[in-house]
């Protein structure tokens, strides 16, 4: 599910609603949430609108952007890994992780999640 889709169904509105409050065409919005069109490549005053539309920052509707929030980092399907002390963390219930290392105090490095 895109961070669109999902943020649009925590705040109760239907694509039809989301589309008269932020002035983006419906069918943007369906192409968005369908992955059809990519909403990091879209136009910066359309993610706005609809960012401004649902309450959120324009960084939570882009996909596999790494966002900061404060010491912790919020990063999806990947780990961290610490290039000192080798320290892997995995991807916690909440999804977002210490940004430094707990034993060396290094900050961690994202890197991908290999399912396998």
């Amino acid at each position: 599910m895109t961070n669109l889709k999902r943020i649009r169904k925590e705040s109760g509105l239907t694509q039809p609603q989301l589309a008269e409050a932020s002035g983006v065409n419906v069918r943007m919005i369906q192409h968005y949430e369908q992955g059809v069109k990519d909403i990091n490549a879209a136009a910066a005053l359309t993610v706005y609108k609809l960012a401004h539309a649902l309450g959120c920052s324009v960084e939570d509707l882009l996909e596999g952007v790494e966002k900061t929030y404060g010491e912790w980092i919020a990063i999806g399907d990947w780990l961290l890994a610490c290039s000192v002390c080798d320290e892997e963390i995995e991807d916690p219930d909440t999804g977002v992780y210490p940004k430094y290392c707990p034993n060396c105090g290094k900050e961690m490095s994202p890197i991908k999640r290999v399912e396998g």
